[in-house]
């Protein structure tokens, strides 16, 4: 059983899907949420999402996709053994610029402790017209 959590507004879709029940007004929904926030402004996001793979509980992947086409990939792999510091690798194809990138990295940290604390399945955001 997976426990849904969506905000909406006229601009973005967020939808947190957990194995815990996660209540809307959890810090770690208000950090991710904030974050995106942050991210989409540094650069304009056609959408987000983080989601474990199935049948892989300890794998996750992780893309970005902006307006302009540009795209960053990273897959986690949770070790047990290093639960605290996922084995990350990188696909980038594109630029980005470092204005763009930090924002990412806080987001990125967050949906570590999605995992950690909360058992994350998935966290999605999709973007409309700004």
């Amino acid at each position: 059983m997976s426990f849904l959590v969506t905000l909406t507004d006229p601009h973005r879709t967020l939808v947190f899907e957990t194995d815990q029940e996660l209540p809307i007004l959890d810090p770690l929904v208000q950090r991710v949420s904030s974050q995106l926030h942050d991210l989409n402004i540094a650069t304009a996001l056609n959408s987000f999402k983080t989601e474990r793979v199935p049948g892989q509980p300890l794998i996750y992947n992780y893309d970005i996709f902006t307006n302009d086409g540009r795209h960053w990939s990273q897959k986690f792999t949770f070790v047990p053994a290093a639960h605290n510091e996922p084995a990350m690798t990188f696909s980038v194809p594109h630029y980005w610029r470092l204005i763009e990138f930090l924002p990412h990295r806080d987001l990125r940290d967050a949906i570590f402790l999605l995992v950690r604390n909360l058992g994350l399945v998935r966290v999605e955001a999709t973007y409309g017209p700004a």
